[in-house]
């Protein structure tokens, strides 16, 4: 209850209800705010120092059969599986960050439909946020890479201290909101708090294939030879 009361002020603050006596404009302007452009924020610039971060996409938590995972993450999973490879050929490293308290090496981690290559770089975390539980500080600060595409599970979790604490460490973050999910486990009804707490943090909130295409023509444009 505590928690919808939050979410609920937060929302209605942001929105002004404060002066919108009539209950169908109220509505009406939770619509608008849902859409996606009102999470968008000012997009990354690509300067070479791009790295895309994927999180916990494993079975444990995306597998709808017999696992924590649903349809969402079955189907985020899906779109991970498909997206990451196009941002790889856009000349962006991924790094994939997998939960494993015990210590175990990625070789032992099962992973849902996305699956890393040899050219990523693989990091156990031990909790929630991968800065406050891995090595991922160092190597991003070792590989010299500042502005990041966060991907992943859960939003309302691991995927939300990550890229709060990714802010708080001085990195340029852009959450890609198509490629995140919560499972069975995971509240969802404090997502749209979390996503609004995230933005508060200067998070960019965007979709991954407008910010592929932004990568592109950017890198394009870079080529170009000044006449």
């Amino acid at each position: 209850m505590v928690d919808n009361m939050q979410t609920y002020y937060q929302v209605s603050t942001k929105l002004g209800f404060q002066n919108m006596p009539n209950l169908s404009e109220k509505i009406s302007n939770v619509s608008a705010f849902l859409k996606q452009e009102n999470f968008a924020g000012h997009p990354l610039k690509y300067e070479g120092d791009t790295a895309v971060l994927v999180i916990d996409v494993q079975n444990k938590y995306c597998n709808p059969k017999g696992f924590r995972g649903n349809k969402e993450t079955d189907d985020v999973s899906k779109r991970i599986q498909l997206m990451v490879p196009e941002f790889r050929s856009a000349g962006v490293p991924v790094y994939v960050i997998y939960y494993s308290k015990e210590g175990k090496g990625a070789s032992e981690i099962n992973f849902y439909k996305f699956k890393p290559t040899s050219d990523d770089v693989l990091i156990a975390k031990k909790g929630d946020s991968a800065f406050k539980s891995s090595k991922i500080k160092k190597v991003l600060k070792k590989d010299r890479r500042k502005s990041l595409l966060v991907c992943g599970f859960n939003l309302n979790a691991c995927v939300k201290n990550t890229v709060i604490d990714a802010r708080e460490n001085g990195f340029n973050v852009s959450l890609l909101r198509d490629l995140t999910g919560n499972d069975n486990e995971c509240c969802p009804n404090r997502t749209i708090s979390h996503l609004i707490e995230m933005q508060d943090e200067g998070v960019v909130i965007e979709q991954s294939s407008k910010a592929l295409k932004r990568i592109n023509t950017q890198k394009n444009a870079a080529a170009v030879p000044a006449i």
